[in-house]
């Protein structure tokens, strides 16, 4: 497994100049664990805002713990 000081690094070098991310595609789920709706949008046809933003929340993923209630 890649330990949190490599994958802060590879966070840190990824940039949209630098992204090769070409599609960005999931779903929301609701309170039960169902799907409440999905997207699937190309990556490249955004806007240099909402591609920072996108790249922003990609970035998190690695970082984030499921929590069970």
């Amino acid at each position: 497994m890649i330990n949190r000081e490599d994958m802060l690094e590879l966070t840190r070098r990824m940039t949209v100049s630098r992204s090769s991310m070409t599609r960005i595609a999931g779903s929301y789920m609701d309170a039960e664990g169902f799907v409440d709706g999905t997207f699937n949008t190309s990556f490249l046809k955004l806007s240099t805002k909402e591609k920072e933003k996108n790249l922003a929340i990609a970035k998190s993923f690695p970082f984030l713990r499921q929590i069970k209630i």
